[in-house]
């Protein structure tokens, strides 16, 4: 059983690496298969140096020995020549250092690293249980259509709150979970939950109102996962065409035959499938021929620059063409000041979600916001915050 683990680990560890390979400069990076074409009769270590890199940084990128060990300061230097921004270098090294050969050595992790790797293993420990205890809840953060008059979509967000560690936000807590193989469980229950949450809205009479639900690349590659959808969509009165299923570009999804098969047996139900995060992942434009979803929303690190920024400019009004081009839907993210929201108007983003127009929302808030709109669409909107639970503020 750890031996399997360790092999999951490294597996997950080997696909972190593969997909952020075109960060690296040449020196950095061996391109096994294009050599071995070149000299097939060499043995993985020659690859590597014929291409310019250690062995070791060969053997962490491509072999699965599950004794091979390195040192701190060697993970360090991937960390470095991976350029990562934070979240992802916490995640690189949560990945990396089960194989640190001097693990005792922590003087050149930050004290925020420190923390991180002392409570991975509460983490992962409260997690299962408070799934198998469903102690985890949803949020929904409303999306607009783009002159602010009607919400067309909500988007599930799972919300934990641990007695022992506090709260513990998504961005913690479900890269963990995929690395010690809990993600489908927790992307059953956010499914279902959100399922149950749709079932009460369509039967209150609140309209149309998409229903979108963030999926993990380990679901897509599961058997069951298209059954399981099935199975809610038959047991709700959700028809699937409100039903959207938003995959991240962080993993490169688009060459897999089980993920593009799942995909199109998504679509064959009536489901909506849309690209999250769009322009920060793995081949973003190969993804829109590939997968052919019905939607893109625009990585919030762009609209976050909006309207000062002439590159995040360039490149949101180039997205918005092309996917218009394509008949894709797009959708802005992290919409949070007014200027933001005329220039993507003006662009001619669809639809716009954000804290400038609604925070995340407990079921109740959300219900009442749709009732308040569903009531008097004609009302003038107002940012909707967390906390306030008065429709007229809708």
């Amino acid at each position: 059983m750890q031996h399997e683990n360790t092999d999951y680990r490294r597996g997950l560890l080997r696909e972190f690496l593969r997909a952020r390979r075109a960060r690296l400069l040449p020196r950095d990076v061996a391109l096994p298969t294009h050599a071995r074409r070149r000299f097939p009769g060499l043995r993985a270590e020659d690859v590597a140096e014929l291409a310019g890199v250690s062995t070791k940084w060969y053997l962490l990128f491509e072999n699965g020995h599950r004794e091979r060990r390195f040192s701190l300061a060697f993970i360090q230097r991937v960390a470095e020549a991976l350029q990562l921004g934070q979240r992802d270098r916490a995640r690189f090294l949560r990945l990396a250092l089960p194989f640190a050969a001097d693990t005792g050595q922590r003087s050149m992790l930050t004290p925020a690293q420190e923390a991180m790797l002392r409570r991975r293993p509460a983490i992962a420990r409260g997690l299962r249980a408070a799934l198998a205890r469903r102690q985890l809840s949803l949020a929904y953060q409303p999306i607009w259509c783009a002159d602010r008059s009607r919400v067309t979509a909500v988007e599930a967000l799972v919300r934990w709150r641990s007695a022992e560690l506090g709260v513990v936000t998504p961005g913690e807590f479900v890269p963990i979970a995929e690395e010690v193989g809990l993600i489908k469980a927790l992307g059953s229950f956010v499914l279902q939950e959100a399922f149950q949450q749709a079932k009460r809205w369509q039967r209150a009479g609140l309209g149309d109102i998409r229903l979108c639900v963030n999926l993990s690349p380990v679901q897509l590659r599961a058997k069951r996962f298209v059954q399981e959808v099935r199975a809610l969509l038959e047991q709700t009165p959700l028809p699937p065409r409100l039903l959207e299923l938003e995959i991240t570009e962080h993993t490169q999804l688009d060459a897999d035959p089980t993920v593009l098969a799942a995909v199109d047996a998504l679509k064959a139900l009536g489901v909506r499938v849309s690209i999250d995060d769009f322009g920060t992942g793995y081949s973003s434009f190969r993804s829109l021929k590939t997968l052919r979803a019905q939607a893109v929303k625009i990585d919030r690190s762009f609209v976050a620059e909006l309207p000062g920024d002439p590159f995040c400019l360039a490149i949101t009004r180039s997205i918005v063409a092309l996917a218009h081009d394509l008949g894709l839907v797009v959708v802005a993210e992290g919409v949070e000041r007014e200027e933001q929201s005329v220039l993507l108007q003006s662009m001619g983003c669809d639809e716009l979600q954000g804290f400038l127009l609604s925070r995340p929302l407990s079921a109740d808030q959300c219900t009442a916001l749709l009732e308040a709109r569903a009531a008097g669409p004609s009302m003038p909107l107002r940012p909707v915050a967390s906390g306030d639970l008065s429709p007229a503020r809708a």
